[in-house]
């Protein structure tokens, strides 16, 4: 064979390369593949109905008081850990392809979101939201070009080990940071050494009030988890099939357990409510006013002051580990329900 015979048949099948690559990304499947909605949409069944209901009534009332902990988590002002817990899940209805997770503020992301941004207070506990938003805005770019571009394998590569010991030091982190809160002090520190110190040092600045109620909390949310298991495990010995009079209290003690947190902060608004209508508000740390209603609808802030500074390295580091967060509990639901999940389809879905 000639070399202008090799050349045309290399060309001939570079051409029909392309011409196959652009057929395939503008087929329907290829576009059913990028918004996974239009595949199970079609196939739901009415009887899961109910069901989803529950589903979504039960996350959703455990989403607002952990939204509020993680906006305080990731030092800012209350009403964005609510405005966090359910934007993103209206975009993943349409785009994601797991169906059993939520996606929404958690607890790491949150504490990385908090190791960057402009303090406004005092204490350096709440930031300004315009980076927040800077910040989310460049991620969602940064992970909607990974999936784009097919770069969802790099996770493959990071250790399992890494992940575990990012994930130990983060719950100590944040376990720890929440001490101050829980024994209602206060004071600035940018650290976990600083914050050990600090601690100690104004330990005698206690609020009794702040003490018992925090601790009655944890005993609470401690003994409704374990009424949860409790009940799961009585459930499912009873069956399905067992009389309804006696599934339903066990049935009720389930769910009231899955909705502890929720739960749980409707009894102290309660409490806080009585104990200002007796005049002593004043011995208790309260959130404070949460803004009600939706912020107006614009873009982000480019235009505000050294962007690249507050941010910095976390434009890199929070879009990958939100990434791998949610990756690895995706796969882990698809692997014990039976379903699959791409991972670049997943990036596009975050990013979005």
């Amino acid at each position: 064979m000639s070399s202008t015979e090799h050349t045309e048949l290399s060309t001939e099948s570079f051409k029909t390369k392309v011409k196959n690559g652009i057929k395939d990304y503008f087929s329907v499947d290829a576009w059913k593949d990028r918004f996974p909605i239009t595949r199970w949409l079609p196939q739901y069944k009415a009887s899961k109905g109910l069901s989803d209901v529950i589903a979504g009534l039960t996350v959703g009332l455990t989403v607002i008081p952990q939204g509020l902990a993680y906006a305080s988590i990731a030092k800012l002002p209350l009403v964005y850990g609510l405005y966090s817990a359910f934007m993103g899940s209206f975009v993943y209805m349409f785009l994601g392809m797991s169906k059993d997770i939520t996606v929404g503020p958690t607890a790491i992301m949150s504490l990385l979101v908090g190791q960057y941004g402009k303090p406004i207070d005092e204490y350096g506990e709440v930031h300004d939201p315009t980076y927040a938003i800077l910040l989310a805005f460049f991620c969602g770019i940064f992970q909607i070009l990974m999936g784009m571009t097919r770069l969802g394998f790099v996770t493959n590569y990071i250790s399992a080990v890494v992940i575990s010991a990012f994930t130990s030091v983060s719950a100590i982190n944040i376990g720890f940071g929440q001490i101050k809160n829980i024994l209602g002090i206060r004071f600035q520190s940018e650290t976990f050494v600083m914050d050990f110190y600090h601690l100690f040092k104004h330990i005698k600045e206690t609020k009794w009030p702040d003490l018992v109620l925090g601790i009655s909390s944890i005993l609470f949310l401690a003994l409704m988890r374990f009424g949860k298991n409790k009940s799961q495990a009585r459930l499912d010995k009873i069956g399905k099939a067992g009389p309804t009079r006696v599934k339903a209290p066990w049935k009720a003690l389930w769910i009231l357990g899955t909705a502890r947190n929720a739960v749980l902060v409707v009894i102290a608004a309660g409490i806080m409510f009585i104990v200002e209508m007796n005049g002593s508000i004043g011995h208790i740390t309260l959130t404070g006013n949460v803004t009600s209603g939706l912020p107006p609808f614009r873009p982000p802030n480019l235009g505000a002051e050294n962007i690249l500074k507050h941010l910095n390295i976390g434009l890199v580091i929070i879009p990958l580990i939100g990434f791998l967060e949610n990756i690895a509990i995706a796969k882990g639901f698809a692997r014990q329900n039976g379903y699959k999940v791409e991972s670049n389809q997943e990036l596009i879905a975050l990013g979005c």
